[in-house]
């Protein structure tokens, strides 16, 4: 690692006018303001304390309450939480979506819905069956005042029909400025299911950050990452990808290609990643001009980056103007198997589950640690080579700013003086 830290020192240099603030060392990176809907998070419950705000979720007590003394025209934001007993709910929600004129925020989580053999889902009237979930997504276009929209799908079958309701309907929610969209063990989505989110998101040219999680989609995630190369003023992009089989392709740099405004990006990336692809999304980095703050977390596990690509990579972004927040970090692939191992250095008296380890050899142990060091090490002086590169350029900007107030203050002066000059004549 001292070798990487000289070739870094000797051939990374960012340039003076590049106004880097903070560098930060995170070991996990959690997206910002996406979905928050989740079981962990459960049961919600019906809350009327706040008029802004109307939150439901699937409960047998929730009949106890009088729908009646809601109103409706007061609610600005409200989360809904779907699974397959939340029929209520969902019938519910299709008859009242048209009553929310003033909504303006809406986080919908939909989870662990159940499926036949047919995958479709269960036809029975105390469960959630599609026709059920078709209104309930066809009635969402109501929403057109809507300015931000959270969507979860999380282990569920995906059917066309459902699919393409969705959809159609977030194509007239031309008012959102916040969009985020979440897929965790989407089965069976295919290549004609993903077209409608290309035509849907053309519509939304309002949004001013946007937020993808995708989670163990298969080949799918490129695909749909492309699907997004039309919003191309979006200021925030939001992006996390996690996938343990599949390589990551030229579509996410793609998709940052075509941002023209681009003002905050972070990226988590846990799947394999090739040299080639990474070179190729650092040039696609490197040309956001606009860009202020830029946060890569990148899996060190299964990847084929090399200390070449490195360099290449940050000689891009070093091409970027006004950047003021840099944040990079190599992290474990398995941080589970790492947390387990970390705890059992801590506490080598007390039994540890293996089970946590995926039954790991003493020797692979050894390595998954090694791995581990190398990867924060890298972390750790990259930062550290950045951070002293702040200092410099930081005096820099202070002698200028120092400069610059001087210029004003002795102007200031001079105005002022020539105004009392002009008044004494008078």
């Amino acid at each position: 690692m001292s070798q990487i830290s000289n070739i870094l020192a000797e051939k990374l240099s960012f340039s003076n006018n590049i106004k880097l603030q903070q560098v930060l060392n995170t070991q996990q990176f959690q997206l910002a303001e996406t979905i928050n809907c989740n079981k962990q998070n459960q049961p919600f419950m019906t809350d009327f304390s706040d008029p802004n705000q109307l939150v439901i979720q699937s409960n047998k007590y929730m009949l106890e309450k009088n729908y009646s003394e809601i109103n409706f025209s007061t609610i600005k934001s409200t989360v809904i939480y779907i699974d397959e007993n939340s029929i209520l709910d969902v019938m519910f929600w299709s008859h009242h979506f048209s009553k929310l004129p003033n909504l303006r925020t809406l986080t919908l989580s939909i989870v662990e819905l159940p499926r036949e053999e047919n995958y479709d889902f269960y036809l029975n009237q105390n469960q959630l069956h599609s026709l059920e979930i078709i209104k309930f997504a066809k009635s969402l276009s109501h929403l057109t005042s809507l300015q931000s929209f959270q969507i979860s799908f999380e282990n569920i079958v995906v059917t066309t029909a459902i699919w393409l309701s969705f959809w159609d309907s977030i194509r007239h929610l031309t008012q959102l400025k916040t969009f985020a969209i979440s897929l965790t063990n989407v089965y069976c989505l295919q290549k004609k299911q993903l077209h409608p989110i290309a035509n849907s998101v053309s519509s939304l040219q309002n949004l001013e950050s946007l937020y993808i999680n995708l989670k163990n989609l298969g080949n799918n995630f490129n695909p749909i990452l492309g699907c997004f190369s039309q919003l191309a003023y979006v200021k925030n992009l939001n992006i996390q990808i996690i996938d343990q089989e599949f390589s990551l392709d030229k579509n996410l740099a793609d998709l940052i290609f075509r941002m023209k405004e681009l003002e905050s990006l972070k990226i988590y990336l846990d799947l394999n990643i090739q040299s080639e692809s990474f070179e190729y999304l650092g040039n696609c980095i490197g040309k956001q001009n606009e860009l202020k703050v830029l946060n890569l977390q990148i899996g060190f596990e299964n990847t084929q980056i090399n200390l070449k690509n490195c360099l290449y990579f940050f000689k891009e972004i070093n091409k970027i103007s006004y950047l003021q927040f840099f944040d990079f970090n190599f992290f474990q692939y398995k941080q589970e198997m790492v947390e387990a191992i970390d705890e059992d250095d801590e506490n080598s008296n007390q039994n540890t589950d293996t089970s946590q380890l995926l039954q790991l050899s003493s020797t692979e142990l050894e390595e998954l640690k090694k791995q581990k060091q190398q990867a924060l090490q890298f972390s750790k002086e990259l930062n550290e080579l950045v951070k002293q590169k702040i200092i410099v350029n930081q005096k820099v900007k202070n002698m200028i700013y120092k400069q610059t107030q001087q210029k004003i203050y002795r102007k200031e002066i001079i105005s002022e003086s020539s105004l009392l000059s002009c008044l004494e004549k008078k």
